[in-house]
């Protein structure tokens, strides 16, 4: 006969064990901070301009970095595609804004001297950022 010592103690590891991998199997997502969001409301706009101005702007939520482009049949911008946003982080006197679009990563920085203004880079890592700048992806608030 078991001991009821041991089928506790089976029990509680049994559990242990289930919250370990369930708890693994999450994804882990970085939420940006109350402060960041606050200093990146409103509407960013790419620097890519076509006739109709701006082809796309961005707006950022807690969680994501929504991107609208221009239609030209409603003559509105749209809802085309949304990033989670896995950081924003205190980056100098500006913040850093690291996102994730289906494959893609790629990242944000205010711009030194200019807090209305967000540098695109396509990558996450910092030794890499020179070689990814794209001034056309960049956005600018005004």
């Amino acid at each position: 006969m078991i001991k009821k010592r041991t089928v506790v103690t089976i029990m509680v590891c049994m559990m242990l064990s289930l919250i370990a991998v369930s708890a693994y199997a999450q994804p882990v997502y970085a939420d940006a901070g109350k402060a960041s969001v606050a200093d990146l409301r409103g509407k960013w706009y790419s620097n890519s301009m076509d006739e109709n101005g701006p082809v796309f702007y961005v707006k950022f939520t807690k969680k994501y970095a929504k991107y609208y482009y221009y239609n030209q049949d409603s003559g509105k911008y749209v809802l085309k595609d949304k990033g989670r946003i896995k950081s924003a982080k205190k980056y100098g006197s500006g913040y850093w804004i690291k996102v994730k679009s289906d494959n893609n990563k790629y990242s944000y920085r205010t711009s030194d001297g200019d807090a209305d203004i967000l540098e695109y880079y396509g990558t996450w890592n910092k030794d890499n950022m020179s070689d990814t700048y794209s001034g056309s992806s960049s956005l600018s608030r005004y």
